[in-house]
């Protein structure tokens, strides 16, 4: 989840389940560079394939 589509923005990775939500990394990217950092290390740490969606 992406604060706003401009940065400076917050990042949150978010784990979702039936009735649970619960935050897995946030982090507060100033260029593109540190939010692909933090999507691909949630990659590596939980072995899955996040992508960036652009709306």
């Amino acid at each position: 989840m992406r604060s706003r589509n401009n940065l400076p923005l917050h990042l949150s990775v978010i784990r979702k389940q039936r009735f649970l939500l619960w935050l897995e990394h946030a982090a507060v990217c100033e260029y593109e560079a540190e939010m692909l950092a933090c999507i691909e290390k949630a990659n590596v740490i939980h072995h899955v394939d996040l992508k960036l969606l652009e709306t």
